[in-house]
C-alpha cells in the first residue's frame, strides 16, 4: 500500500493553517502544504551520494590519466575567492599569473555573522562518505596544486537545493576568476558538474545557462506555484498576496527571486518558498523555524518507488492499479504525460508533474523503448497509444445550466447576417 504524507495534518501544519480564514483559504493553504516535497536529512544524503554514483559512471573525455572528480560543498565565499593566483615568470622569461592556495579547500565555513553553519555541513559529511567508498575516483575540496597533480577533470560542486540557481552561479564565477582554472576549461582539460538532491526547473536552467555550461543532475524536481493548473494558481497567488508579514513586495511574497518553491526540508525551510510558508512578522509565524518539531516529523518519512509512483498516479487523478507490478504503472503514467512526443530532458518536467524522481522517468522510458511503445523519435506507436487509451480521461460535453423561466420569441426575424455560404461583400482585414 502507498503512503501519502501530508504535512497539513501534522501540528505544525495545523498551527499554520489556524492563521487562515476558515472555509476556502485554509483549504487552498493545506493544498499548498500537500503540495510540497517533503525531504530529511538521510533522503538529501542519499540523492547526493546517487547522482554523484551517476557522475562517475559517465565516460568524460579527459586528458588526465586518473580522471578524478573534485568535489566541493556548495557554500558562500566571504573572501570573495576560491583560489589565490600569483604572478610567476615562465620558461621563456614570460610573467603569467597562476592560482595557487591551500592543498584543500576548507569545505564548511559559518554563514556571515552567524556561528551557524548552513547546508553546506550535511553535503560536506555526504562527500566524505562517498570518497571513503571510492577514494580513486573523488578528491575532497582540491586546491590548485592537488587539481594538477592528481589530474582533477571535473571539478563538481555538491549542494542540497536549487532554488532560483543564484548561489551556484556566484560560486561558479569564484571558479571562473581563476586563471588557471579559465585556462585548463578553454584547454578542454576540465568541465564542471553540479550535483543536487533536488530543484526547481527554472533554477536547474538557470545554472545550465552558466558560460562554464556545467551537467546538472538532480535527483527529485521541485514544482513552483506557477506549475500547476490555472485555478489552483489563482488562489494560492490570492492568499500570498492576502496573507503574510505586512510590507512585502510582490515578487518578495513569492520567495527568494520571485521562485515560489515548494519544498520543505526537516532541517529548514528555504527563502525559495513563498513568503507565507517561510516568513515571519508583524504577527505573522513562519510554518516552523530552524528545525522541524519531533511531533510532526512523520510527514518526512522517506518514500519508497512503490509509494512514490502511488503518489504520482492519484496526483494524475487516474484509476491504476498497482497489482499490475510498480514499473508496469510508472511506465504507463510516464507515457501519458508525454505531449507530442518525447524528447531528451523531458523528464525534468514530467518529474516535476507527477513527483516520479528524474531516474524513475528515465527508466520508464527506457522500459517503453525495448517493449516498442515509443519510437527512435520519441513519437508514441500504435501499440503505446493502445496501452494508455484506457488512462485518457474522455472528453465529455459540460453540462450547461438552464434557466428555469426560458424565453421564447413570439416571432422570428431574418438574421442580419446571410448564412456562411454566401460571399463576403468585402475581403478579410
Amino acid at each position: 500500500m502507498k503512503r501519502i504524507a501530508t504535512l497539513s495534518e501534522t501540528a505544525v501544519g495545523q498551527s499554520w493553517l489556524a492563521q487562515f480564514a476558515t472555509g476556502a483559504d485554509q483549504v487552498a493553504a493545506a493544498a499548498m502544504l500537500d503540495a510540497m516535497v517533503l525531504l530529511d536529512h538521510e533522503e538529501v544524503a542519499a540523492a547526493q551520494r546517487a547522482r554523484l554514483a551517476s557522475v562517475q559512471a559517465k565516460p568524460y573525455q579527459r586528458p588526465f590519466i586518473k580522471n578524478r572528480i573534485g568535489l566541493y560543498a556548495e557554500r558562500e565565499f566571504a573572501e570573495g575567492r576560491i583560489f589565490t593566483e600569483e604572478w610567476i615568470v615562465g620558461r621563456h622569461g614570460k610573467r603569467t599569473e597562476r592560482s595557487t592556495g591551500p592543498s584543500r579547500v576548507v569545505p564548511v565555513a559559518p554563514r556571515r555573522g552567524s556561528s551557524r553553519v548552513g547546508s553546506e555541513g550535511p553535503t560536506a559529511n555526504a562527500i566524505a562518505q562517498v570518497i571513503k567508498g571510492r577514494p580513486k575516483s573523488f578528491t575532497s575540496h582540491p586546491g590548485p596544486d592537488v587539481i594538477r597533480k592528481t589530474g582533477v577533470g571535473v571539478i563538481c560542486i555538491v549542494t542540497d537545493f536549487i532554488g532560483s540557481g543564484t548561489r551556484i552561479n556566484k560560486m561558479l564565477d569564484l571558479f571562473w576568476k581563476s586563471p588557471s582554472v579559465r585556462s585548463w576549461w578553454r584547454l578542454g582539460w576540465i568541465s564542471f558538474a553540479i550535483v543536487t538532491a533536488c530543484g526547481t526547473r527554472r533554477g536547474i536552467q538557470e545554472v545550465q545557462r552558466h558560460r562554464v555550461k556545467p551537467e546538472v543532475v538532480s535527483e527529485f524536481m521541485v514544482p513552483a506555484v506557477g506549475d500547476f493548473e490555472a485555478d489552483l494558481v489563482a488562489r494560492w497567488t490570492d492568499i500570498m498576496t492576502r496573507y503574510g508579514p505586512p510590507g512585502a513586495t510582490a515578487e518578495d511574497r513569492s520567495g527568494y527571486k520571485g521562485s515560489a518553491a515548494l519544498v520543505a526540508f526537516t532541517y529548514g525551510l528555504p527563502n525559495n518558498t513563498p513568503l507565507i510558508v517561510h516568513g515571519s512578522g508583524g504577527g505573522w509565524r513562519a510554518l516552523y523555524q530552524g528545525s522541524i518539531p519531533s511531533d510532526s516529523r512523520r510527514a518526512f518519512h522517506p518514500l519508497t518507488d512503490d509509494e512514490r509512483a502511488g503518489n504520482a498516479i492519484e496526483r494524475a487523478g487516474f484509476d491504476l492499479d498497482l497489482s499490475i507490478g510498480t514499473d508496469l504503472a510508472t511506465m504507463l503514467l510516464v507515457l501519458s504525460q508525454i505531449r507530442g512526443k518525447w524528447r531528451q530532458g523531458a523528464e525534468e518536467e514530467i518529474s516535476e508533474r507527477t513527483g516520479l524522481a528524474p531516474d524513475q522517468v528515465r527508466t520508464a522510458i527506457a522500459r517503453a523503448q525495448a517493449e516498442a511503445l515509443v519510437v527512435s523519435d520519441g513519437h508514441l506507436t500504435e501499440a503505446g497509444q493502445t496501452a494508455i487509451k484506457a488512462l485518457r480521461i474522455p472528453w465529455r460535453r459540460p453540462d450547461i445550466p438552464t434557466d428555469e423561466n426560458p424565453y421564447y420569441p413570439w416571432e422570428l426575424r431574418d438574421p442580419r447576417v446571410s448564412s456562411s455560404n454566401r460571399r463576403l461583400a468585402r475581403g478579410p482585414r
